[in-house]
């Protein structure tokens, strides 16, 4: 199986309409907080005011330059942020996601310089509690919260401080299948 070549780009004008219908679709939906469909002059004021922000920073993750998913990362500081990422193409290289999170962690670490990176999952979306488990996050407590549709809801939440990702990145990618290796070193940030 060829390994994918993936880089990971600023969100740009081109890109908010494939990224409002990724967005939209029922099985990114289900695990989001505001769940509520987007229209298209939402997505033009997000995109506008992202360009504004200081402390969130939406990324386009691309394979063979084809995009496929999202990385994101918001209240940004110089401690701390948090992170999430959704794949909106599902004909995807497997291991796509655990790429992303390697992405996430290098990312924060390295281009951010952040000391610690956060991550809340829904406790139904098991995958990435999975993901986040095998790669070495720590759990916090978790959290009770109210989705914008009103339904409450259970945030499994997890850290990763800097010092652990020097530690653990050469034990957790010597664990990882040899393609995902290979992969994760053609990720190129833009």
């Amino acid at each position: 199986m060829k390994v994918p070549k993936s880089n990971i780009t600023p969100v740009t004008y081109d890109l908010i309409e494939k990224i409002r219908q990724w967005r939209n679709s029922p099985r990114i939906r289900e695990n989001m907080l505001d769940d509520t469909m987007i229209e298209p002059l939402q997505q033009q004021q997000w995109f506008e005011n992202l360009a504004k922000s200081k402390d969130k920073q939406y990324k386009v993750f691309h394979q063979e330059s084809r995009p496929i998913g999202m990385l994101y990362f918001a209240e940004i500081n110089d401690k701390s942020c948090s992170w999430g990422c959704y794949l909106g193409e599902e004909a995807v290289w497997p291991g796509t996601g655990i790429l992303l999170s390697l992405a996430a962690l290098d990312y924060a670490f390295n281009v951010l310089k952040v000391e610690c990176l956060f991550a809340e999952v829904f406790e139904t979306n098991l995958s990435p509690i999975n993901m986040h488990k095998a790669l070495g996050y720590s759990a916090n407590p978790d959290k009770l919260v109210s989705t914008k549709g009103g339904k409450k809801v259970v945030l499994k939440c997890f850290e990763f401080q800097r010092p652990d990702w020097e530690i653990k990145k050469e034990i957790i990618f010597a664990k990882l299948p040899k393609q995902i290796r290979q992969a994760a070193d053609f990720i190129v940030f833009n």
